[in-house]
């Protein structure tokens, strides 16, 4: 499984990829969309308070104008830990990741006793360490992010991912099944308690979960991907090549999981 992890940033606003293919436009379905921008697509990007414009900037991939922004705030932010954590991620999503780490720990550095904004740059510095396939540190970096705030849900989300990655569905069950009480509409939330029970072979159980998500996101690779082999384990294979045929295909990872299913399901149905 491809991990879906959040960047969060102060005021509790984090921001995404420019490539990034998770964006919704229904609020009601982001249960992080208080501390992430992740999956704001453009038209709830247009929403954001002029305060956050900046950090708006790098969501779409406008590093060069959002760097100038930054220039011109730098006297009056210096020893705002917000600020340099704000940079830090502009750094990170356009992968210049020296630049990024650099922030980061000058952000930790004027953070000094302000637990929050600690919890923030943990769980930054958790996605840095992901992005150089460094997974024990951002494990690490995640689970020191939760003891610095216990009420943000990114950090907790993103250090289920790993345990998802690592086959630890005990640790990962825990943690999701608490986010899906606070925000039980999540699609990533759904999907990934769902691939946790695919997974663990609670085939029923998992179903149950991807007939949650709203048919207009089931075209997502990810998610077609995990229900279609969900139908597959349960023998509905005609169903599962229905998902299969309406996927998007966009990211080659998931385009050659879904053209080997596809080919098992077709001697299945011969």
């Amino acid at each position: 499984m491809k991990v879906l992890i959040l960047i969060f940033c102060l005021f509790s606003f984090g921001c995404a990829h420019k490539m990034n293919l998770r964006s919704l436009d229904e609020s009601p379905l982001d249960g992080l969309r208080f501390e992430s921008l992740n999956r704001y697509n453009s038209n709830r990007l247009e929403t954001i308070s002029k305060e956050h414009k900046t950090i708006a900037m790098c969501h779409k991939g406008d590093y060069n104008k959002a760097q100038e922004e930054f220039k011109l705030s730098l006297d009056k932010n210096k020893n705002q830990p917000r600020y340099w954590n704000h940079l830090a991620t502009c750094y990170l999503l356009n992968n210049n990741l020296s630049q990024a780490k650099f922030y980061f720990d000058l952000a930790l550095k004027t953070a000094k006793k302000d637990k929050t904004m600690q919890s923030i740059i943990y769980n930054n510095l958790g996605i840095y360490y992901s992005k150089l396939a460094q997974d024990q540190l951002a494990l690490t970096a995640f689970e020191t992010s939760i003891k610095f705030s216990k009420k943000h849900l990114t950090s907790k989300y993103n250090l289920a991912q790993v345990y998802l990655k690592y086959g630890l569905y005990k640790k990962a069950e825990v943690i999701l099944e608490d986010l899906i009480k606070v925000a039980p509409n999540d699609v990533d939330f759904i999907n990934s308690i769902g691939h946790l029970n695919l997974m663990s072979g609670n085939y029923k159980k998992a179903k149950y979960y991807y007939e949650k998500i709203p048919q207009k996101y089931m075209k997502r690779d990810d998610f077609a991907t995990n229900y279609s082999m969900t139908l597959y384990m349960l023998q509905s294979y005609k169903e599962a090549l229905k998902i299969l045929k309406e996927a998007e295909m966009e990211q080659a990872y998931y385009r050659v999981a879904q053209t080997e299913l596809i080919k098992n399901i077709e001697r299945q149905l011969q």
